[in-house]
């Protein structure tokens, strides 16, 4: 069995922020959201498999799934990580139940220049109540992501997401949320194109993936491997969020 550091699970495509060069592209996903019973089933499939130090509930932005609280308690229950952490940008923390933070382990504040001012000691002062983790990362700037020009993808080789981004998603495992949501939304590609189909996974099949030597197809897109930086900004419309993410 694999020991991994941490996995994302995407409860939730798309968000209430338009962050330009949103790794997950969440401004210009469809919405959808997680259900505890796809999560409970996704967790079953990778349990004999792989272990996780810590299960990051993501998105897009995770608190808009309805369901939340519950899908932390699905994937407390599943023995496949041993801490649940939510990364949210906060806004929606005000209304969250105490079911949230009585399945919280770790909250990771995400603190964008929109945020209400309020939130984050609203959010300290919660995960003090409820005896909680709490950290922040203040962002005044993004990772560029979009190449104009795709090229062969050989950097995949060297990128360091490929070992810090695990990823689960819709019945598939990926290596990072570039390569969940690129091909579908930017290059016109099935979706799941670049994750390894959780039916009938296999430790060879794992380990065949995991040490592949061909990239991936959001790798001749991507260009978040080589940490070119802009400040921080929001923008709707595919057309206009794409240009703006685009280096």
């Amino acid at each position: 069995m694999k020991d991994f550091g941490h996995l994302d699970l995407n409860v939730a495509a798309g968000c209430n922020f338009a962050c330009v060069s949103c790794s997950h592209a969440a401004p210009i996903n469809d919405r959808w959201f997680m259900t505890p019973e796809e999560l409970d089933r996704d967790l079953a499939a990778i349990k004999p498999l792989m272990r996780f130090h810590r299960l990051q509930m993501v998105g897009g932005e995770p608190t808009l799934n309805k369901q939340l609280p519950e899908l932390m308690g699905v994937a407390r229950a599943s023995g496949v990580g041993r801490e649940i952490m939510v990364i949210t940008n906060g806004s929606l923390l005000p209304r969250m139940p105490d079911e949230f933070w009585e399945e919280l382990d770790t909250l990771q504040l995400s603190i964008y220049p929109n945020l209400d001012k309020s939130i984050p000691e609203f959010a300290r002062a919660k995960c003090k109540e409820f005896n909680r983790t709490f950290y922040s990362t203040t962002y005044t700037d993004f990772y560029k992501q979009i190449r104009s020009t795709p090229n062969d993808g050989q950097h995949f080789h060297s990128c360091h997401w490929r070992n810090d981004c695990w990823t689960l998603h819709r019945g598939a495992f990926y290596f990072c949320p570039q390569s969940t949501f690129f091909p579908e939304t930017l290059i016109s590609m099935p979706a799941g194109v670049d994750g390894l189909p959780l039916t009938d996974i296999t430790e060879e099949k794992l380990d065949a993936f995991l040490t592949r030597k061909e990239p991936l197809n959001a790798c001749r897109i991507c260009i978040a491997n080589e940490m070119k930086t802009a400040p921080w900004a929001e923008l709707r419309g595919r057309e206009k969020w794409i240009a703006a993410s685009t280096l």
